[in-house]
């Protein structure tokens, strides 16, 4: 497997950069300064944060089921639990209603917990 970059502990992660020299040869170096990317990286987990946070408080409402905040927590969407948790995408999503959820069967909350990396007691709880 490729390294693509190696944990400095006073700089952090380093990544590689790649660039081109004068004389069109490529030169790759570890850089600690992610730059643009950094940014990037962190707009993106806001992003997720405040989606989790959306989920939570529609869950708390009786919006959605559970289930929504761990997919948000695990940044995954329907098609992509319905793979993991083997189950048509239509079921995935009336899963998502608080009143179907509430029925959900051991076999397949046992699923959903495996999914997402949690134990079935904890796949109640959303903070």
């Amino acid at each position: 497997m490729a390294d693509i970059g190696e944990f400095d502990e006073k700089e952090g992660y380093k990544i590689i950069h790649y660039s081109v020299d004068d004389n069109n040869n490529y030169n790759s170096g570890l850089k600690a300064n992610w730059g643009a990317k950094e940014i990037i990286v962190k707009q993106s987990w806001g992003i997720v944060s405040e989606r989790i946070e959306a989920a939570k408080q529609n869950v708390r409402a009786g919006k959605i089921s559970p289930i929504a905040v761990h997919m948000e927590n695990c940044i995954m969407d329907v098609s992509l639990l319905a793979k993991f948790v083997e189950l048509p995408k239509w079921r995935v999503k009336r899963h998502l209603k608080p009143s179907i959820y509430k029925g959900l069967s051991n076999e397949i909350r046992i699923k959903y917990a495996n999914a997402f990396g949690l134990t079935v007691e904890k796949l109640d709880i959303i903070d």
